[in-house]
């Protein structure tokens, strides 16, 4: 009996791989092209590789996104941008931070 339930619990687990699978294939078809090191599905993607570009446009080589690493609220995330040597030029805590810093570099 307990082996029973073992195999099926392992044919419910590959199912639930397989389906996860499928899912992120059919998914948002945005991919980052920022470093991202948050769930994707909780930012605006698009919002983010625009910022993205706008940076690189500027001459900075990459924007992170990472979680704030304090206990608080899921969605607060650090955001840096990186100059071409990899050294943080500057570091926000909003995606509206990093875009005033690029309006701020644009003047």
């Amino acid at each position: 009996m307990l082996e029973k339930l073992n195999e099926i619990k392992s044919t419910l687990k590959d199912i639930g791989e397989k389906v996860d699978q499928i899912a992120d294939k059919v998914e948002a078809g945005v991919k980052p092209k920022f470093k991202c090191n948050v769930d994707k599905n909780n930012i605006n993607v698009k919002k983010h590789n625009k910022c993205y570009e706008k940076l690189k446009e500027l001459g900075y080589k990459e924007l992170i996104v990472e979680n704030d690493g304090c206990i608080g609220p899921s969605d607060l995330y650090r955001y840096k941008v990186l100059d071409n040597d990899g050294n943080k030029v500057v570091e926000h805590y909003s995606l509206k931070g990093v875009n005033d810093f690029i309006k701020e570099k644009t003047k």
